[in-house]
């Protein structure tokens, strides 16, 4: 049986935590259609379909009059589409401004830490504004205080629904509460939620843990490492907005629909 969750007692906070998250989410998506294609317009453009399968980035600085010839194959480069030329045979292609964050940002951890900037003030102000007793704090090992205890906030987009939360390799976390708040985009839009808190402190599974693959491996110190937590921790992981269900050995989160 599940405890009371410690940060938020009560059905009701958790309900306004949730809100102040949509409404940050909500702003998000605002600062991203704005920022995004402002960016882009001073440094990058994508070929779209231009090869089978593989999209291509090129510094806008190359559009002037660019060619390039590599075995049979021409390629040029114009303000507002690419021209391959293979054996003779000739394609166009249009060329389009990155427009949302799925092209501007490849990798899913870098969204996230893209987003970081933007996120964590707008959802402070939003919880200030509901009520809710939140201090944010920039310090190593946490980044609010929640009802006097010291909270790990996370976000990400992990594709693994076995991952609670994403962190850097180099800055493990350093309290036992943590706040994961986990996202599914379609383009600068949020679509699907989860938002949950892990206390550590209380886990006895040994599969409770953050992963560590890049430091082990010998490799540089600059990745992201996963959260996952094993099934015996169902207890200790309360959702405050979609599920979370038990798996093979690992508890898996359920996304829901965010509100329109």
């Amino acid at each position: 049986m599940k405890a009371l969750d410690k940060i938020f007692p009560t059905k009701e906070e958790q309900q306004k935590f949730v809100l102040a998250v949509m409404l940050t989410l909500a702003q998000t998506t605002e600062n991203l259609n704005e920022e995004i294609p402002r960016k882009s317009r001073g440094k990058w453009k994508i070929l779209t379909d231009v090869y089978p399968n593989k999209k291509k980035y090129i510094p806008l600085q190359t559009f002037a009059s660019y060619s390039k010839k590599k075995r049979n194959t021409e390629v040029f480069y114009s303000e507002d589409e690419v021209q391959v030329t293979y054996k003779d045979k000739t394609t166009k292609k249009k060329v389009t401004e990155m427009s949302n964050m799925y092209v501007w940002v490849e990798q899913t951890a870098e969204k996230s830490k893209y987003l970081a900037p933007w996120f964590y003030p707008e959802l402070t102000y939003q919880c200030q504004k509901l009520g809710l007793d939140f201090v944010a704090e920039e310090v190593d090992g946490y980044d609010a205080i929640i009802n006097g205890i010291l909270v790990e906030l996370k976000i990400g987009q992990s594709k693994s629904k076995s991952q609670i939360a994403t962190g850097n390799n180099h800055s493990k976390v350093k309290v036992d509460d943590i706040i994961s708040i986990q996202f599914v985009m379609d383009g600068n839009k949020f679509t699907d939620l989860w938002v949950g808190h892990l206390d550590m402190g209380k886990c006895v599974s040994e599969d409770t843990k953050w992963s560590d693959t890049v430091t082990t491996s010998g490799k540089n110190n600059n990745g992201f490492s996963g959260l996952t937590a094993g099934n015996d921790d169902i207890d200790q992981l309360v959702c405050y907005y979609g599920d979370v269900r038990k798996g093979s050995k690992l508890l898996n989160i359920i996304y829901e629909p965010i509100n329109a």
